[in-house]
């Protein structure tokens, strides 16, 4: 059996926090050709143009002492001013919609959620652990819930907007309203927002996510590959050293 043609763009889905830091999201990048990232209360992502020879000396560059960023799981430089605080070649799966249409009867009202709603958000955030979000997250697309007792008790949203592959993320609800379709209906509504512009769906899952994988898979989503990341720190250079230097005479 001929294997099955991907579209000539899905390159994009290789390096999507860059392609979608030079595309959709440029107005919100910060950095130049040999690196960039997200403003700080909006998405701790950083990208580079290879993945496979990230420019840490550009990063540093956008950096403040302290902060963290998700970046391709590559071997850090000794002086590279950054310090490795979580690095897996398999901790995400990235997941894309290879329908053409979908069915997205809804039971229940589903609302924008604006910036009014982000104290709500943040509470199913802190609640659920759906992934990286932050209070500035709702400024990279389009956020939906549905809501019961006067605030949101599910939602879900765009993150990642690479060409015209658009990232469904935020992915949540509340405990205490489980088990009553809503992330299901929240997710193949956006789907169907999301095809009706020409866009593919697609997402990113924690490994040991049993639930919503099998989620993901019922509504249609395949599986495209693991996500090598890894969180590092910048501790600036000297720290960064000392760090190194002191792992290494504890080393076994």
């Amino acid at each position: 059996m001929e294997p099955v043609r991907q579209p000539d763009d899905e390159y994009l889905l290789d390096n999507p926090i860059w392609h979608s830091l030079t595309s959709n999201h440029r107005s919100l990048a910060i950095g130049g050709a040999a690196a960039k990232r997200y403003p700080p209360d909006v998405a701790d992502f950083a990208g580079f143009p290879d993945e496979a020879r990230p420019d840490w000396a550009a990063l540093a560059k956008l950096m403040s002492v302290g902060e963290s960023v998700f970046v391709p799981n590559v071997p850090l430089p000794e002086a590279s001013g950054f310090v490795s605080q979580f690095a897996s070649d398999t901790a995400f799966q990235q997941y894309v919609y290879r329908g053409t249409s979908i069915d997205s009867p809804t039971d229940y009202d589903i609302h924008e959620l604006n910036e009014a709603d982000v104290p709500d958000m943040m509470r199913l955030v802190d609640i659920t652990r759906p992934g990286p979000f932050l209070a500035g997250t709702i400024q990279l697309g389009r956020y939906i819930g549905i809501r019961a007792e006067g605030r949101p008790i599910a939602m879900a949203g765009e993150r990642l907007h690479p060409g015209r592959y658009c990232e469904i993320s935020g992915v949540c609800t509340d405990p205490a309203f489980a088990k009553r379709g809503y992330a299901t209906q929240l997710v193949n509504y956006l789907i169907a927002q999301m095809l009706e512009r020409g866009e593919r769906p697609f997402l990113h899952v924690a490994s040991d996510n049993a639930q919503a994988i099998r989620l993901y898979q019922k509504l249609g989503f395949v599986w495209r590959r693991s996500l090598p990341v890894q969180i590092v720190q910048f501790v600036g250079v000297e720290a960064a050293m000392a760090k190194e230097r002191a792992d290494g005479e504890t080393a076994p």
